[in-house]
């Protein structure tokens, strides 16, 4: 039996966070949080206020090198899917390899396909099944409705180590800028990890993390002894019938004292160098789109644009092409993974360099993790802003980036780096 039913909730905080309480005892749990964000954010630019799955009908690590086994299943199993995308995917798409260490070894490819689909959207819980299901959806709904609250565990004192000294990152950016002087790259986001050994409970962790920082695409995901705490103010990609766009960040700013916030959203705005480096992003994404989409049909419909979140003032700029409706899920991803905002322009010799001058693997840090409709339609996130995690040795990793370019300054890039990691400091 299928269906699908729309429900009204009184108390939506507390059934959202049964919901996640009920997911989370399950081996796999995705969990996708848009915290609200049509509050601050044009309408329907979340298509869910959050959206989850319960019970499970396939669950697929897609090995390495393996993007066509990707595309046959979502060809076989037409029905709405979680998935992961890890950084390391880069390896099939441009075959650029590295010898960095991995530390938590997150799947390339994770792909959760629920028994049930429960979705929120204003105030509203719509409840479907995929499959035949023996319960109803009464039955789902007041199985979350009388579920437990999620018990809260007391998070330790953490105390991250970065994965390499202030001395090592400021010479390593000022060897990045030596290749742009020398015309090998424009522009190239470096990477570097905060890293830990701590027990820690996950979904509390995420709780702490979504209360301190609530972003339009933060996620929980769980996968065996594996997790990953997004907070992710960032867009990769999102398609809806012929329409796809990309939504690249560059550009911070930290929020500050009511008095002199505006003082922040201007800087920001008129900053030359976040602008220069936003731009070149943004002509690295028209190129990408241009692609797949059809001819003339890529347009710039947002520059610059300043979102401002709990924590941070952000500039996002929108990017939109006309595609076939019909087109391959994995076509999209050849032609646009990784992500710009995470790579450099030219991407290719930006991610070469990243893997030469890195000291770890990204592995899920600078992916996406989001969903796919049964008719194709898909919206996916940037995996920054994010914590990853292994329980089986109780590893911790917390990984932040900039985009380095000729005018970028190595201590300002550093500096840029702690306040994308003091989250850290502010959880635990």
């Amino acid at each position: 039996m299928s269906f699908h039913s729309e429900l009204s909730v009184t108390a939506i905080d507390d059934f959202k966070l049964r919901t996640l309480s009920l997911i989370d005892a399950q081996p796999v749990s995705f969990f996708l949080d848009s915290n609200n964000s049509e509050q601050s954010q044009p309408r329907n630019y979340s298509t869910f206020d959050w959206v989850t799955g319960l019970g499970t009908l396939q669950k697929i690590e897609v090995p390495l090198n393996n993007l066509f086994d990707l595309q046959k299943f979502l060809d076989r199993e037409k029905k709405f899917t979680f998935i992961t995308l890890a950084y390391d995917l880069k390896h099939e798409i441009e075959n650029i390899e590295d010898t960095l260490p991995s530390y938590t070894k997150w799947p390339k490819v994770l792909v959760y396909q629920p028994q049930f689909i429960i979705s929120c959207k204003n105030n509203l819980i719509n409840i479907s099944s995929q499959g035949n299901a023996i319960e109803t959806e009464a039955q789902i709904f007041n199985q979350i409705k009388h579920y437990q609250l999620p018990l809260f565990h007391p998070l330790p004192k953490i105390r991250f180590e970065p994965n390499e000294t202030k001395i090592n990152y400021l010479d390593k950016i000022s060897t990045i800028k030596k290749h742009i002087q020398a015309g090998d790259v424009y522009e190239i986001n470096y990477c570097t990890a905060f890293n830990a050994i701590a027990d820690i409970n996950p979904l509390s962790a995420f709780l702490k993390i979504n209360q301190f920082s609530p972003m339009p695409f933060a996620a929980y995901v769980k996968f065996k002894d594996q997790f990953v705490l997004c907070a992710s103010p960032e867009r990769f990609l999102k398609k809806e019938k012929s329409t796809i766009l990309t939504q690249p960040i560059k550009g911070t700013k930290p929020r500050i004292l009511a008095g002199s916030d505006t003082h922040q959203v201007n800087e920001l705005a008129h900053s030359l160098k976040d602008q220069t480096e936003n731009v070149m992003i943004v002509d690295l994404c028209r190129n990408d789109l241009s692609r797949i989409a059809k001819k003339k049909s890529v347009s710039v419909p947002k520059l610059f644009e300043i979102q401002s979140f709990k924590q941070v003032h952000q500039m996002v700029s929108t990017i939109e092409a006309k595609v076939d409706e019909k087109i391959c899920f994995t076509d999209v991803l050849r032609a646009t993974f990784p992500m710009g905002s995470m790579t450099g322009a030219p991407k290719v010799s930006a991610m070469q360099l990243a893997a030469k001058y890195e000291t770890q693997q990204r592995n899920i840090y600078s992916g996406s993790i989001g969903y796919i409709t049964p008719e194709g339609d898909f919206d996916l996130n940037v995996v920054i802003r994010s914590l990853v995690g292994n329980k089986k040795n109780n590893y911790l990793s917390y990984a932040a980036g900039g985009a380095i370019t000729a005018a970028s300054s190595p201590i300002e890039e550093y500096e840029e780096c702690l306040l994308k990691a003091k989250i850290l400091d502010q959880i635990f």
